[in-house]
């Protein structure tokens, strides 16, 4: 059991930082409860775990981005927010769709109050936020490059350093 546990924390943290494409893992708890989960997709946009309701909303929410159908995307990252008011998922593809349709200021409003339980994460999404703002000339496609690369590192950094505190007590 004792080999089981570091094992585990491997599988957890470090396939996400694989970025494969088309990834999705997940393990749910019985219920209404909270789900770990992550979806992985070929743009590299991805949703983290949390509520089930919510996550299912965002992963519908997800597939109408990719598919660039942004006023629907907005429509449904506003519904998931209104019941999950600071899902972290909701409000960054909340902001990056009102970006691609034109209301630039009001998504980037969202961007720089994105909240996340990891802390690079929220630091890197803001900042590049605020950073981008200050560049009209930057395309809704490469603000979503530039946000969704960030958001990438600042997880993944998030999750060598969770490893590192993991192998500090073992």
């Amino acid at each position: 059991m004792r080999r089981i546990i570091p094992l585990l924390f491997c599988l957890i943290f470090l396939l996400p930082a694989c970025n494969n494409v088309g990834v999705g893992v997940g393990v749910g708890t019985g219920g209404g409860g909270s789900r770990f989960g992550m979806a992985i997709s070929t743009q590299l946009d991805f949703l983290r775990g949390g509520n089930r309701d919510a996550w299912a909303s965002n992963k519908r929410g997800l597939e109408e981005f990719q598919a660039k159908d942004y006023a629907a995307a907005k429509e449904t990252f506003e519904y998931t927010l209104k019941s999950y008011p600071e899902d972290p998922d909701a409000t960054y593809y909340l902001g990056l769709s009102l970006i691609y349709l034109g209301e630039r200021q009001e998504g980037y409003t969202y961007l720089k109050q994105y909240k996340d339980s990891n802390s690079r994460t929220q630091q890197e999404v803001r900042w590049w936020a605020d950073y981008c703002e200050k560049k009209p000339e930057l395309t809704p496609e490469a603000i979503h490059r530039t946000l969704k690369k960030a958001r990438a590192e600042g997880y993944n950094q998030d999750r060598r350093d969770e490893m590192e505190d993991v192998r500090g007590w073992m």
